[in-house]
């Protein structure tokens, strides 16, 4: 039987007082629930160098030395000091271990400049993301690596799933202070629809995993906004994939980066304005039928195409393993 190491964060942002991170359900067990014929093990970058005050690069070239994995899935943290060096890197290979960085945000500094300053010494890196843009002049998807290929959010089938009766009428799960438009809008929008479920997540509402997946599940409408933080490119959020899997109609803003999956108007709803958005919450919430057959349409997307064991399989294929 193969083995895999995954190597993340265990915190949000390496911060003991949040929740576990996101690696938990998207990773550990998206894995575990859809690659039968192999086993993993976790190290945890943050819990090493805060509890353990160990040199994560020491603790990973010994567990390989040790345990001889296949593969270990990197998930690394911003700005912080407990990634593994280029050496280790570099060290792994020579042990005849193969490695793969996860990158849920790409951006064009932490994301796209990392990348290239460590392409070489890592086998694969895989953008969860899409980043994509309408200004010709910025393109956080270009010039790509050889070794660096776009995939999407690997969601876990135990905390997403289609429910037969949904209670909630619409809700937007996610941060909102650092993102400008989320900031103007949402307000907006509760003012339409006092009803609407709002919530920050693991790091404002402190949401666990499961409330959160709880949350989508019982939604008849989730919305999304697909710009990153910088306000100048769009991403393919977490969250398109975790309504459509549930079942739920997602209604998102225009974007490149949610049409590379998902078809509009036939899987999804797009909207370019403020009052498109509300227009079309209003219609869908009053016509069931309509509401019921889009979201079936990008379920049966998200069921054909975009699975965690469609993921596994991908990455592991382009691998060679």
């Amino acid at each position: 039987m193969k083995h895999l190491l995954f190597a993340t964060e265990k915190w949000c942002d390496a911060d003991p007082l949040l929740s576990f991170t996101n690696n938990f359900h998207n990773s550990f067990n998206s894995f575990s629930r859809s690659v039968k014929d192999w086993n993993f093990n976790t190290l945890h970058l943050d819990e090493a160098g805060i509890v353990y005050k160990k040199d994560i690069n020491n603790v990973l070239v010994d567990y390989c030395k040790e345990h001889s994995p296949s593969l270990v899935v990197f998930s690394l943290l911003n700005g912080a000091t407990f990634n593994p060096s280029i050496t280790t890197y570099k060290k792994l290979r020579e042990l005849g271990v193969k490695t793969c960085i996860f990158w849920p945000d790409t951006g064009p500094t932490w994301g796209m400049q990392t990348i290239a300053e460590i392409a070489d010494s890592v086998d694969l890196h895989v953008s969860w993301d899409c980043p994509t843009s309408w200004h010709e002049a910025f393109k956080p998807s270009g010039p790509r690596e050889p070794n660096h290929i776009d995939l999407w959010t690997p969601e876990d089938e135990s905390l997403f799933y289609p429910t037969d009766k949904k209670h909630i009428d619409v809700s937007f799960l996610g941060s909102v202070d650092k993102y400008r438009d989320r900031t103007s809008l949402l307000p907006l929008l509760k003012s339409e629809f006092p009803d609407i479920v709002m919530s920050g997540g693991q790091r404002t509402s402190k949401l666990t995993p499961s409330k959160y997946a709880a949350i989508v599940r019982d939604s008849k409408i989730g919305i999304n906004f697909p710009m990153s933080q910088t306000g100048v490119f769009c991403q393919a959020k977490g969250r398109i994939f975790e309504y459509t899997s549930c079942n739920s109609l997602l209604i998102d803003w225009d974007n490149p980066s949610t049409k590379r999956f998902f078809d509009p108007e036939k899987e999804y709803i797009s909207v370019k304005s403020h009052e498109e958005l509300v227009e079309k919450i209003k219609f869908y919430l009053s016509n069931e039928k309509e509401r019921a057959e889009i979201a079936w349409n990008g379920f049966k997307k998200f069921r054909e195409n975009w699975t965690a064991e469609i993921f596994w399989k991908t990455l592991l294929k382009k691998l060679n393993l």
